[in-house]
């Protein structure tokens, strides 16, 4: 080969491992100043991130000046400006309170844009694939023009840009799944059939959640803009509209019946009949302090609702809708990592609610907030060794189950000392948890592995794992036990317990850690 097709083929690939080490220390030095910001990361964590930036800023510009030629100090110096306003900028937009923009969820984005990106790559082989054929396209052109490594980087970023836009609107294919509706006992709700196309399946807005009826044979899901019923046989027995108001989050009355919805923008919440009609109204449940609304939870003649933002409690009577107390907890800071409140339960032996929120300290770790309804006050607080997003209570017991953000964990929780006392296995992110206590199994869906588990919490075996889609936002056991209704971006199923625990599906011999 001649020189100058090696000269060309070690520029192209210098451009290309340039632009994307340079789009990854603009990303960390943004995630380590917001993680900063929340005490999230220590200040030495963070100098670190900034001094490692640094150093590759200047063996990239001695590489760059060797193979084009140019100056070496004004490039040098304006490359710095670069990663040092992608240190600030965001932090001083997380900081800020105006604007209907939440600025305040950028931490929480950050943190989960690596999981995200994987993701996408591991899913969406195909539009990965094209992705980074005309990224390479883009780098070939580049070594023509005057300013090579500008016009990468700029392309670069354009595909970074890309690719949040697709996140943020949740245009991603499914991730796994395709096979969950064919298991034994599951059954597909919602939609009636796997989507035109194979793995482009449902966006996540469409199906929300899902809740079984407190005392009818029945389900609700919180589908597009509306309320969808499905009976015994999971027939349709209409739709209903909420005025206006788009259900994210639904709760149902253990005492009453009645079915709560908390809508998709976390400002309101209304309060339906059982069996669709007599719609009670719907009640502002935003605050002067918290942030969006992340749970909704009826206790009592009250209803409860969880914050993200600054993390706190609100309570609101049954009736007329007014709100009569609130509880904040954690120190207040200008935003909250991972969006503050996660998860909101009731533990009726006790008469307690629980409230998992993050983080507690500088580590990242969460706290779990005891509170007293009557008086609706905090009793107790304390520090879990990990951070995760779902909680589920025993309602026998004075035991909790956590997840994990990032490890393949759950943790059994003493919800006496609210100390962490056993280490389960379970999937990376799982945001939705199912306790059967008839059975004495713990049901957890991973978020982004769509990894479908059941636990026996006797033995800490894995009794059974497959796939049942990225996305899973829900988990709910029928009043009876007998049903398991799973939501996620494949669509909603409900799992015959028994027939899928009796099943040949994988099983795994996990033990406790």
């Amino acid at each position: 080969m001649s020189r100058g097709y090696n000269d060309r083929l070690l520029a192209g690939v210098y451009l290309a491992a340039d632009a994307a080490a340079f789009a990854a220390c603009v990303f960390l030095c943004a995630r380590a100043a917001l993680l900063r910001l929340e005490d999230a990361a220590t200040m030495m964590q963070t100098l670190n991130v900034l001094m490692a930036a640094v150093a590759f800023l200047f063996v990239s510009r001695c590489a760059a000046a060797k193979l084009f030629g140019g100056g070496f100090f004004a490039g040098f110096a304006l490359e710095l400006a670069f990663l040092f306003a992608a240190a600030v900028v965001p932090m001083r937009l997380a900081m800020s309170h105006s604007g209907a923009v939440p600025f305040y969820r950028l931490p929480y984005l950050a943190s989960r844009f690596p999981a995200d990106l994987l993701m996408f790559v591991r899913d969406a082989v195909l539009p990965a694939a094209a992705f980074l054929a005309v990224f390479l396209i883009a780098v070939r052109l580049a070594s023509r023009l005057r300013a090579p490594r500008m016009f990468v980087r700029a392309f670069m970023a354009a595909i970074v840009a890309l690719f949040a836009a697709l996140n943020f609107s949740g245009a991603f294919p499914a991730a796994g799944g395709k096979e969950f509706s064919k298991k034994p006992g599951v059954v597909r709700m919602l939609p009636p059939r796997e989507t035109k196309g194979g793995d482009a399946a449902l966006r996540p807005p469409q199906i929300n959640d899902v809740q079984p009826c407190p005392t009818l044979n029945c389900v609700w899901l919180a589908y597009e803009k509306k309320l969808l019923k499905l009976d015994n046989n999971l027939k349709s027995s209409g739709y209903y509209d909420l005025a206006g108001v788009s259900p994210d989050r639904l709760a149902a009355d253990p005492l009453r019946p009645v079915i709560y919805a908390l809508d998709a923008k976390g400002e309101k919440a209304v309060v339906s009949g059982e069996n669709g009609s007599g719609q009670a109204g719907v009640f502002p449940v935003k605050t002067d302090w918290g942030g969006e609304a992340r749970a909704i939870l009826p206790y009592g003649n009250a209803f409860y609702v969880l914050y993200d933002g600054q993390p706190g409690v609100a309570e609101f009577d049954a009736e007329s809708g007014l709100r009569t107390g609130a509880v904040r907890f954690l120190e207040p800071r200008s935003i909250a990592f991972r969006t503050g409140g996660w998860a909101l339960a009731v533990h009726a032996p006790s008469d307690s609610l629980y409230a998992l929120a993050g983080p507690a300290d500088a580590s990242g770790k969460a706290a779990l907030v005891r509170i007293e309804p009557e008086r609706f006050r905090i009793v107790s607080m304390g520090v879990l060794p990990d951070a995760g997003p779902a909680l589920a209570l025993n309602p026998a017991k004075p035991v909790a189950y956590m997840t994990s953000f990032n490890r393949d964990n759950i943790y059994e929780i003493d919800l006496a000392s609210l100390k962490a006392v056993r280490v389960l296995p379970g999937p990376a992110g799982a945001r939705a948890l199912a306790l059967d206590t008839r059975r004495n199994i713990l049901f957890a869906a991973g978020y982004y592995s769509g990894r479908f588990m059941a636990t026996d919490l006797k033995t800490g075996r894995v009794l059974r794992s497959g796939a049942a889609g990225a996305r899973a936002s829900a988990l709910k056991l029928d009043r009876a036990g007998k049903y398991l209704y799973v939501v996620s971006s494949r669509g909603a199923f409900r799992v015959d317990i028994d027939s899928y625990l009796g099943s040949s599906d994988k099983r795994l011999n996990a033990g406790v850690k």
